[in-house]
């Protein structure tokens, strides 16, 4: 159902109320709010909120599975700016997203200037986040995790850092990929890593070092490089 529908030349909005919205079985959206407000040069604001659920093989969905999404953002198509995108879990976790991008229409070459971060969450709510894009993915046994970091550049041509705190050990990574000749680089710094806890007890217990990695990258299954690693 939609309710207090708005529509004027300069706004656009209405309340979401009761949807059984299912996205490839993944995602089903039930409720939220959407407005859009712009002038004849399409400077506006943008307010999203939804509640969505992330769904098993057989659609059924615990109170567990449903997260809100809350997305605003105002400025021109020369100039974004993502004043907030959001994820908020139901155990209290959330992950959000803030910047800018310019030059929107002219996508991939459009410039952005992206921050993340989340709050400590636990590997039950990331795989839940990780099934909707992957049934298969499975990721190894960590404790609770907060993430940090940026994507500059170009959209084709994106530039990451990201910094990754557990008590299953610490992270620092950057790199960049360019879509176009598929070339990218990695670099990254581990301190204090339980592999035993995440990769089983045949391991060593802990270890601190450095990753390198460069060449090109068809897939997770196509990588085609030189790269090199230390152990401290």
């Amino acid at each position: 159902a939609f309710r207090d529908v708005v529509f004027s030349p300069e706004t656009i909005g209405a309340h979401l109320h009761q949807l059984s919205c299912s996205m490839n079985d993944k995602l089903i959206l039930h409720s939220g709010n959407v407005l859009l407000s712009a002038d004849s040069l399409l400077h506006g604001n943008i307010s999203i909120d939804l509640l969505v659920s992330s769904a098993n093989n057989n659609l059924t969905i615990a109170s567990s599975d449903t997260f809100r999404i809350a997305t605003i953002a105002n400025g021109s198509p020369d100039l974004l700016t993502l004043e907030k995108f959001e994820i908020r879990f139901p155990a209290g976790a959330r992950a959000s997203v803030s910047g800018t991008i310019t030059d929107v229409m002219r996508l991939p070459d459009s410039h952005m200037k992206l921050s993340f971060q989340t709050t400590s969450v636990p590997r039950n709510q990331v795989m839940k986040v990780v099934r909707i894009f992957n049934d298969e993915l499975d990721l190894p046994e960590f404790s609770p995790v907060t993430v940090s970091g940026t994507v500059q550049n170009t959209i084709d041509h994106p530039l990451l850092t990201l910094d990754v705190k557990s008590a299953s050990g610490n992270i620092n990574l950057s790199g960049s990929y360019n879509m176009k000749d598929r070339y990218g680089f990695l670099d990254a710094t581990f301190l204090n890593l339980k592999t035993g806890d995440l990769f089983g007890n045949q391991l060593p217990e802990i270890i601190t070092g450095q990753v390198s990695w460069s060449g090109t990258v068809g897939g997770l299954n196509e990588l085609d490089g030189k790269g090199a690693v230390h152990i401290k």
